[in-house]
């Protein structure tokens, strides 16, 4: 399976059920939304920007069910 470039946008007003997303129409999507690619560019900066001056408080969260697992199990047991 081939990755992305971009994300998709799609208008749920006009499609609903987002079916203008097949294969044949595809490159014609991403003619008619690659103009907000720039725009969305520089909002991505401008917050990356600021996670410079103020980085998030909390460290982020794992997932990993192998750790979450026996965490659960002795804490049961305590």
């Amino acid at each position: 399976m081939t990755g992305r470039n971009f994300p998709k946008v799609f208008n749920l007003r006009m499609d609903p059920f987002e079916s203008y997303d097949t294969p044949d129409s595809y490159g014609h999507l991403a003619q008619k939304v690659s103009w907000q690619m720039a725009p969305m560019n520089e909002l991505i900066d401008a917050h990356l920007k600021t996670l410079a001056d103020y980085p998030p408080v909390q460290p982020n969260k794992s997932f990993n069910m192998a750790e979450i697992v026996p965490d659960f199990l002795s804490k049961g047991q305590q």
